[in-house]
C-alpha cells in the first residue's frame, strides 16, 4: 500500500516569491519550484501518493483578495502531480480543522493501513486529534524545506508504525 502525503498549498508549496501573502499581483501567485520539487522527490523516493488538503478545494472559482481575483491554484498542481495525485480531503463541517477532514478521509478509506504525513504551515488540529507524529509544520516563507522533506521521509518509511 502506498504511503500518503497530505499537503496544504499556501505556506507549503509556496514561498515568499509566490505566496498570495507577499506577491504584488495574482500573476506572481502559484507553485514555488523548490518546495514542489521536494514534494515530488519525496513522493518518488517513498512511492507516496498525494492528497491535497488545502482549503482552496472549497473555492473552485478562486477568491478575491484586496480587490484582486486570485485563481484557484489547485488545477495546475493536480496537473503537475500527474499520477501521484490521489484526490482531496473531503469537506467536513464548514471551517472544520483539517484534522477532522483527515479523520473523514480515513473513514472513507478503511482499507488504508500505510504510513502518512501531513504538511501544513499551521497546526490545523493535527496534534490534538492524535496525528502529531505525522505532522510536519512548514515555514510559510519557505514552504517544504530540505529538513521538512527529510523528516517526512523518515515518517513515511517507518515500517514498524502502521495506522
Amino acid at each position: 500500500m502506498n504511503p500518503i502525503i497530505f499537503t496544504d498549498f499556501d505556506g507549503v508549496l509556496t514561498d515568499d516569491s509566490t505566496s498570495y501573502r507577499t506577491v504584488q499581483s495574482h500573476v506572481e501567485y502559484g507553485i514555488a519550484p523548490k518546495p514542489f520539487a521536494r514534494l515530488l522527490q519525496l513522493a518518488e523516493k517513498t512511492g507516496a501518493k498525494v492528497v491535497v488538503s488545502s482549503n482552496w478545494r472549497r473555492h473552485p472559482n478562486g477568491i478575491e483578495i484586496n480587490g484582486e481575483h486570485f485563481a484557484n491554484p489547485l488545477p495546475p498542481l493536480v496537473t503537475a502531480l500527474g499520477d501521484r495525485f490521489a484526490g482531496y480531503l473531503p469537506d467536513g463541517p464548514w471551517k472544520c480543522d483539517k484534522a477532522i477532514a483527515l479523520g473523514l478521509w480515513f473513514d472513507e478509506h478503511p482499507d488504508f493501513h500505510g504510513n502518512f504525513v501531513c504538511f501544513d504551515d499551521q497546526d490545523e488540529g493535527y496534534r490534538e486529534a492524535g496525528f502529531g507524529a505525522h505532522f510536519v509544520k512548514t515555514t510559510a516563507s519557505v514552504g517544504i524545506s530540505e529538513l521538512d522533506a527529510r523528516i517526512a521521509e523518515d515518517i513515511l518509511l517507518r515500517r514498524d508504525e502502521v495506522v
